[in-house]
């Protein structure tokens, strides 16, 4: 049984967007499941942005969790603005990037207070790389020590180290990967730029966040990203010799998750409609369509994806909702449903498609067996969901990490095809595109050939859980370094 640590608290400061919110927030889980101790987890943020990671933690109820422990923070009122169809980039969220900075003062006194707690030998405080201007006060306080989270690929963090041209060691990668930083390094100028406020809001964040010792999180793991994690490591040896790296995803057990989402016979709650249709389906012929929660398109957009959908005559989920406003719970975001789809076109599609206008069990469905394939915008998290159900991808990036994430994927670790590059992201897709990239990834060799890596990929990433697996070693290693 395990027993109290009060020589050790940490303290979580994340971004206060969805893909930040939720990783971290896991994270906080894996640390108070993964050691001989209970540490105490004190996670931030806004009273809003509190209430949506709670709310869409999977398997698991955050506000029943013994020493989790949350930090309610005072942000300034946001209008609730809705996302711009005509903009990928989820530009209605970034004011909330800057009211989340009013958090500078409230960390150090949290982080402060903590440190000064009888018996209290480490403060660590782990933030999300795009807050390093809130905890620039909290380097100077005693007993802290800070730990970088990064909510992306390996992959996309060393390449714009290297890109950055920083004074580190020269490092020599393996052909293949030498082939993707080459085409990361030609990659159309703007093609995966914010835009401009968010580059200023970034350009505020990294100016601190040169202060800090190079101790690194990564929501990764090594069968998906080991040689860029090796490539970082190698590289920073002379340049920061506090320089450590650490894959600690998935942050939910790929064991443990699909442990979740199989059948349970004794339940009593009813089967979301979406799993009950796919139990009816073949296995690996049905597509999910999915975006993620900061996406957003304009009707013409949709109706070009709808029609593309429908010609390739393959079964499909498509989650279309709209994106993420800065306040998740505020009445008029509840069942939007504003999206205009061809006339007669649910009905054409019955018994094929299935189009869901809200909250669906993403996880289930791409565990599901009859689930072959996943068209979506290549954020990491719906990534890594999909890379743990062993569900090859359909790529249609959109902005920031999106673009390098699809070419890990494709060129990479070759679960994937593209739909259409960033380079081409303020294009119409039409209808042909989307059918002829659909067809491919669930009706083709090569798209056979997808699943068939995806499933291996899946069991190398389990594997990685296990005893003596990578991603176990580095978990141990992690917290060794934080008790220690």
């Amino acid at each position: 049984m395990a027993t109290t640590n009060n020589n050790v608290v940490v303290v979580m400061i994340p971004l206060p967007a969805q893909g930040h919110l939720q990783p971290l927030l896991e994270l906080a889980r894996r640390i108070l499941s993964s050691s001989n101790f209970t540490i105490p987890v004190h996670y931030v943020g806004s009273a809003t942005h509190l209430r949506q990671a709670q709310s869409r933690a999977h398997g698991w109820d955050p506000l029943t969790t013994p020493n989790l422990h949350f930090s309610e923070f005072q942000m300034p009122t946001l209008d609730n603005i809705p996302p711009d169809t005509n903009d990928f980039y989820p530009s209605n969220l970034i004011p909330s990037f800057y009211a989340a900075m009013e958090f500078r003062q409230p960390v150090a006194d949290l982080v402060k207070n903590l440190s000064a707690t009888d018996k209290v030998k480490r403060v660590v405080v782990i933030h999300d790389i795009l807050m390093s201007w809130v905890v620039q006060d909290v380097v100077a306080i005693p007993n802290t020590e800070m730990y970088f989270f990064h909510a992306v690929s390996a992959l996309d963090v060393c390449s714009r180290i290297l890109e950055a041209k920083l004074n580190v060691d020269p490092v020599t990668p393996p052909a293949d990967v030498a082939e993707i930083l080459q085409e990361l390094a030609s990659m159309e100028p703007g093609s995966d730029s914010p835009p401009p406020l968010m580059v200023k809001y970034v350009e505020k964040q990294m100016s601190c966040a040169v202060n800090y010792s190079g101790l690194n999180i990564f929501s990764t793991c090594k069968p998906i990203d080991g040689i860029y994690l090796d490539l970082m490591q190698q590289a920073f040896k002379s340049y920061d010799e506090h320089w450590k790296t650490w894959g600690l995803g998935l942050f939910m057990n790929p064991l443990e998750m699909e442990k979740n989402i199989r059948k349970d016979t004794t339940s009593t709650l009813p089967r979301h409609h979406l799993l009950q249709w796919l139990d009816k389906q073949e296995p690996n012929s049905v597509m999910l369509v999915s975006f993620g929660s900061a996406a957003s398109f304009t009707d013409e957009q949709i109706r070009e994806l709808a029609l593309g959908l429908e010609q390739s005559q393959q079964k499909f989920i498509w989650i279309l909702k709209e994106a993420d406003r800065a306040n998740v719970f505020a009445d008029e975001n509840i069942n939007r449903t504003t999206f205009a789809l061809p006339e007669g076109y649910e009905e054409r599609v019955e018994g094929r498609g299935m189009v869901e206008r809200g909250w669906a069990p993403q996880l289930e469905v791409l565990g599901h067996a009859s689930t072959g394939g996943y068209l979506c915008h290549c954020g990491w998290n719906s990534v890594m969901e999909s890379i743990s159900m062993g569900v090859p991808i359909a790529a249609w990036p959109l902005h920031t990490d999106h673009p390098r994430t699809a070419l890990l994927l494709t060129k990479g670790l070759k679960i994937g095809i593209y739909v259409r590059d960033c380079a081409r992201r303020n294009e119409l897709v039409k209808a042909e595109t989307i059918h002829n990239a659909v067809k491919t990834l669930m009706d083709s060799p090569e798209g056979e050939n997808l699943r068939q890596k995806a499933a291996e990929l899946k069991d190398a990433v389990k594997a990685s859980f296990m005893d003596g697996g990578a991603t176990k070693k580095d978990i141990e290693s992690f917290m060794s370094y934080i008790t220690r």
